[in-house]
């Protein structure tokens, strides 16, 4: 069961940018989310598929960067230590 979540959005202020965590009590796991780009609409997700199926590597690479803030850092203990 999740209860509440916290959001970061990435210091360069890209919403494509964020990192999502929760505290899954069933479970008793600290769970993170990283979203670093969304395709949008069917076709894209699908050439992206298909270009990934074929082993097209973008020069960017699959991964991105996500800046944490200083006082999100410190958001982030307040959420951990509140679960512990």
């Amino acid at each position: 069961m999740m209860t509440d979540r916290l959001i970061f959005v990435c210091a360069c202020h890209s919403l494509d940018h964020q990192v999502t965590f929760w505290y899954d009590e069933d479970d008793e796991q600290l769970v993170t989310e990283v979203r670093l780009i969304t395709h949008k609409g069917f076709f894209k997700r699908l050439w992206v598929g298909i270009t990934y199926a074929f082993g097209y590597k973008c020069r960017y690479g699959n991964f991105d960067q996500f800046i944490f803030n200083d006082n999100d850092l410190i958001e982030l203990r307040k959420f951990i230590d509140k679960k512990h």
